[in-house]
C-alpha cells in the first residue's frame, strides 16, 4: 500500500519559532484544525496541539457587577503566541 499524501517532510525534533507561533494564532482564528495547521507549518499535529495547550491563556471577556454587589466574570480561553513563546523561553 502506498500513500500519496505523505509528501510533506515534517520537521522532526525542531522547535517552533515565534513566527510559527504567530501563524498558529492566525490559523486558529480562521478555525483551522490542528492537522491542517501542522500540514501548513510542516509539524506533526500533536506538536500543534501541545503548543496550543501550553500557550492558551484565560481572559476575562466581560465583567458585570450585580446590584447586590456580586461580581460576575465571563472568561474565555485563547491561544497567545506571546504566551507560548514565554513559556518556551522559561523552560
Amino acid at each position: 500500500m502506498t500513500y500519496t499524501d505523505d509528501n510533506i517532510s515534517l520537521k522532526s525534533g525542531k522547535h517552533l519559532t515565534y513566527a510559527e507561533r504567530n501563524k498558529i494564532e492566525a490559523y486558529l482564528e480562521q478555525n483551522l484544525s490542528y492537522r491542517e495547521i501542522g500540514r501548513r507549518l510542516g509539524h506533526h499535529h500533536s506538536t500543534i496541539s501541545k503548543e496550543v495547550k501550553h500557550g492558551t491563556v484565560r481572559q476575562i471577556k466581560q465583567r458585570q457587577i450585580a446590584p447586590s454587589g456580586k461580581v460576575y466574570e465571563y472568561k474565555c480561553e485563547k491561544y497567545s503566541a506571546e504566551a507560548g513563546q514565554y513559556r518556551y523561553d522559561m523552560a
